[in-house]
């Protein structure tokens, strides 16, 4: 596997892990970037007087009217358990599951209520915030025109966005930042020093004397108008704002298609899969199919840019239409399933054993036989190895998706954040070495 899509792999299926904040809010709903700053921080700050929250409680539930949907597959018994254990024992209110064997989808599952009322189950094809999974998307799309010829990896990415920084260029080493330095998280911002700019709206929007919630294009002024903190290429550290600049990026090489048009168009549509979409800050705003987010957290409501006005942190205490390429889009287990048969969550084409296609069987791959992070590869395994498992956090929205070496895929989608996400990994790990034998498609 190519030494960068390695690193990159294990950056996103482990450090993030470790940082316990794909995305995260502090205690008071706020961060040490500023006001409502949260994703990707490892510092937190004391709870003030106006905050309201609550504590993840490790109270089981144990809901005996906690609705399922979907077929009950009596092979596939241990992950419903898995699933429903992990979400009594943690209060967690909506969930999905998706599985698929040898790319075709043998388990669709929703657990719990769609809606705050229970008045409606977690229909199987419900829609959740996938958080940083969304990344994995992103890197699909700029493959798509690193292939296509349009783009290439060591260009530099500030002739392609003609940003204007807000003040000037905040540091010289900005124009040396490649698109291979923003996929590999190697841009110059460690968020764990001034806060995640993708999560201070308030910050931005005062800096730039704005009289709305800051868009992506706003907070690339904004970022790009201050200093580095590291040199480019130098260090590896976790960068939602990277990720935005390389939606950016798509979108000035694929004009005039915006990001999730080109995604759309051009990643998605060729390999079916139609049930992707931008993620809507306000309830009203939102499908019909998506579910309410448990965020106990609050913040001061960001789409209002009102600091005295407490909201659910993932119902207005941040515009999660500007993270789109970094964490903002949302899809069911079924989308999610059907883009990873045909791509890595690292964003490689996929193909499987026996695909005649002409493709890198080994593009994405963790494994490459050595076992490290994955399966070692037999005649009844997949050739490429394996890819994850990689997660995304956002307040009221947590996510995990795998790629095994098996020929096993699984993702997972809950409506509430949990501190620990390796949990749930290992949980479904468990239950899937555990099946003896599959059952056949649906």
């Amino acid at each position: 596997m190519n030494e960068m899509v390695h690193r990159r792999a294990l950056l996103r299926a482990g450090t993030v892990a470790g940082m316990a904040a794909i995305a995260g809010c502090s205690s008071d709903g706020t961060g040490p970037g500023g006001e409502n700053a949260t994703e990707a921080e490892t510092e937190t700050t004391e709870s003030d007087a106006e905050t309201e929250t609550e504590t993840e409680t490790e109270t089981p539930t144990d809901d005996p009217d906690r609705p399922i949907t979907g077929d009950s597959i009596p092979e596939l018994q241990p992950l419903d358990d898995a699933m429903l254990e992990y979400m009594d024992d943690r209060s967690i209110e909506a969930g999905a599951l998706g599985v698929s064997y040898d790319g075709e989808i043998v388990l669709e599952r929703g657990y719990g209520w769609a809606d705050e009322e229970r008045g409606a189950p977690v229909e199987p094809d419900a829609l959740f915030r996938i958080a940083s999974l969304s990344k994995s998307f992103t890197d699909a799309a700029v493959e798509t025109l690193v292939d296509d010829g349009r783009l290439a990896t060591d260009e530099r990415v500030s002739p392609l966005l003609e940003i204007e920084p807000a003040g000037g260029l905040g540091d010289e080493r900005i124009e040396d930042i490649t698109v291979q330095h923003l996929l590999d998280h190697e841009g110059g911002w460690n968020p764990s020093l001034t806060g995640d700019p993708m999560f201070r709206p308030f910050d931005i929007a005062t800096e730039l004397d704005l009289e709305e919630p800051p868009g992506k294009r706003e907070i690339a002024r904004y970022v790009l108008g201050q200093p580095l903190q590291f040199t480019p290429g130098e260090a590896t550290v976790y960068s939602n704002f990277g990720y935005s600049l390389l939606g950016q990026v798509v979108e000035a090489v694929a004009e005039p298609d915006s990001y999730h048009s080109f995604l759309v168009g051009e990643v998605l549509e060729p390999i079916d899969v139609d049930d992707v979409h931008l993620a809507r800050t306000h309830p009203d705003d939102r499908p019909e199919r998506e579910v309410w987010y448990d965020d106990p957290t609050r913040c001061s409501n960001a789409l209002e840019l009102d600091s005295a006005d407490r909201v659910r942190c993932a119902d207005g205490g941040y515009r999660f239409e500007a993270l789109d390429s970094a964490g903002g889009l949302v899809a069911s287990t079924r989308a999610l399933l059907e883009f990873m048969d045909a791509y890595w969550l690292t964003g490689e084409p996929r193909v499987r054993e026996g695909d005649s296609s002409g493709e890198d069987p080994d593009a994405g791959s963790m494994n490459e036989n050595d076992g490290e992070n994955g399966t070692e590869s037999t005649d009844d395994t997949e050739a490429a190895g394996s890819v994850g498992p990689f997660f995304g956090s956002l307040p009221g929205t947590f996510t995990v998706a795998t790629q095994r070496g098996d020929g096993v895929d699984v993702v997972a989608l809950f409506n509430r954040r949990y501190s620990n996400p390796q949990e749930i990994a290992t949980d479904l790990e468990d239950a899937i070495d555990g099946i003896s034998e599959w059952p056949p498609a649906e």
